[in-house]
C-alpha cells in the first residue's frame, strides 16, 4: 500500500487520472489502485502548500491508511544550472532550510539529487545560493516535513520523493511566469497550468513504473 503525498492538485491530478477506480475519500484524499497493478493500492493526499500542513496531514492520512511506503511528489526549483525545467530526479540527501536531515530513499532508475525543503518560496539569488552552499541541489517546501511525518509514526516505513524541475529557484526570471517576490494571479495561473503540463507529460509516466519496484 502507497500513500502519495502532493502539495497542489495539478501535481496529483495527472496520477488520478491513470490510477483504476478511484473514489474519493474527502476533498484531500483519493483512493484506487495502480493502473498495471490492481493489487497495489494507492492513497493519493493532497496536503496543501508548506512544511507545516504537509508533516500534520501527512501523520493523519498515515495513521488513518497504514500505508507500506510513502512518496512524496511534486514539482521543484533548480538549486544548480546543470538541472533544467522538465527534470525528473529522486531524492537521497535531505535539507530543511540549511539543516541536514535523516535521507530519503531514492527510488531505483531516476538520476538522484539532493533536497532543501523551506517554508517559503526562494525567490532570489542570494537565497539560492545560500541554500545550494550547503550540498542542495533542489528547492520545495513538502518532502522533508512529509519524511519527518512517517519517521514519527514509524522509522521502518521507506520514505520516497520524486520531483520534477518547474523553475529555476531565483536564478533569473521566468520567460512565461516572471518574476518578484510577489507573485500575482497571472503568475500563480501560469505556474499552475506548468506543474499540471509537467506532471502529466513527465513527472507521472516516471513515477508509476517504479511503485511496483519498491516500497
Amino acid at each position: 500500500r502507497w500513500l502519495i503525498v502532493g502539495a497542489l492538485g495539478v501535481e496529483v491530478r495527472p496520477l488520478l487520472w491513470r490510477m483504476r477506480d478511484v473514489q474519493p475519500v474527502n476533498s484531500r484524499v483519493h483512493r484506487g489502485s495502480h493502473p498495471s497493478a490492481p493489487d497495489l493500492e494507492i492513497t493519493v493526499l493532497r496536503c496543501g502548500v508548506g512544511p507545516v500542513k504537509a508533516q500534520q496531514r501527512t501523520s493523519d492520512a498515515i495513521r488513518q491508511w497504514r500505508p507500506d511506503a510513502v512518496l512524496s511528489m511534486g514539482t521543484c526549483g533548480a538549486l544548480v544550472d546543470s538541472l533544467s525545467i522538465g527534470d525528473v530526479r529522486t531524492v537521497e540527501l535531505s535539507f530543511i532550510g540549511a539543516d541536514s536531515v535523516p535521507p530519503l530513499t531514492p527510488l531505483p532508475g531516476l538520476e538522484v539529487v539532493s533536497l532543501s525543503t523551506v517554508d517559503e518560496p526562494c525567490w532570489t539569488p542570494e537565497r539560492r545560493q545560500e541554500l545550494a552552499r550547503v550540498g542542495a541541489e533542489i528547492v520545495e517546501m513538502e518532502a522533508a516535513a512529509v519524511a519527518r511525518a512517517v519517521r514519527e509514526f514509524d522509522p521502518a516505513i521507506p520514505v520516497h520523493a520524486v520531483k520534477i524541475v518547474s523553475d529555476q529557484a531565483g536564478a533569473r526570471p521566468d520567460p512565461v511566469i516572471g518574476a518578484g517576490a510577489i507573485p500575482s494571479p497571472l503568475r500563480i495561473a501560469r505556474f499552475r497550468f506548468r506543474a499540471l503540463k509537467l506532471s502529466h507529460q513527465a513527472l507521472v509516466p516516471a513515477v508509476l513504473p517504479v511503485l511496483t519496484q519498491s516500497g
